[in-house]
């Protein structure tokens, strides 16, 4: 059973949150939206969600702060993949 992180996110835990999306969408599911983490560090994880070049749309959400800094923590979400990259980024991932 897929748990979402915490915290700071490792590349294993971004792994099996595309695998789970990757799964709910073989399954048939429809407005697929799979939880990476919560309470993480925004501003460290941007670069790091970016330099995985997986494919993935990630969404993040957090309270409306005002102002972005490395306090700022959120929800991860994917919401979905750019184009069918997904079928061969999901497998290479797992």
């Amino acid at each position: 059973m897929y748990v979402p992180g915490h915290g700071r996110l490792s590349t294993s835990q971004v792994q099996e949150a595309l695998a789970e999306f990757q799964r709910r969408i073989e399954a048939g599911e429809s407005d697929v939206v799979v939880v990476v983490g919560t309470g993480v560090p925004l501003l460290d994880m941007l670069d790091e969600l970016e330099d995985l070049n997986c494919g993935a749309i990630f969404e993040a959400r957090f309270d409306d702060v005002g102002v972005v800094d490395e306090f700022t923590v959120a929800e991860i979400v994917i919401m979905k993949f750019r184009g069918q990259a997904h079928q061969t980024v999901a497998r290479v991932g797992m």
